[in-house]
């Protein structure tokens, strides 16, 4: 243990160098690196058709990654599930021909999207709930 005395003598000290150095006018500098350079992405606008193509696939990969929450998927299912499920159905009814597998393969593209968000949601939530159990334990 060092002795109080010590310590203050040292803080006497050092307080005394400092008032002599401001004393003599002598300037202290103090070294501040400048802040690294950094690389700024422009957000894409949508108004090129790649830009747009761009956001849409950044949109679709958030809804098939089941990071969003639930009220996204739920109104993710009635907005595009809906719908396209109202194609698929329309088209089998009248009997639609080759001329309809686009229309069927874009409403089965929007279902495969919503289902592996849905199906990755649900992994999370069971993970999590796994997580909680056994640390309850």
């Amino acid at each position: 243990m060092t002795d109080d005395n010590e310590f203050h003598a040292y803080l006497d000290s050092s307080a005394h160098s400092l008032n002599d150095s401001l004393a003599n006018n002598a300037k202290l500098y103090v070294d501040v690196p400048p802040p690294p350079p950094q690389k700024i992405e422009r957000a894409a606008t949508g108004l090129a058709p790649m830009e747009r193509i761009a956001l849409e696939g950044k949109a679709y990969r958030g809804l098939a990654s089941g990071s969003k929450p639930w009220w996204v998927m739920v109104t993710g299912w009635v907005m595009f599930g809906l719908p396209c499920l109202a194609v698929v159905i329309g088209l089998g009814l009248s009997g639609g021909g080759v001329e309809m597998v686009g229309a069927i393969a874009i409403c089965l593209g929007v279902f495969w999207i919503m289902y592996r968000g849905t199906r990755a949601k649900l992994k999370q939530q069971q993970r999590r709930d796994k997580y909680r159990r056994e640390m309850g334990e």
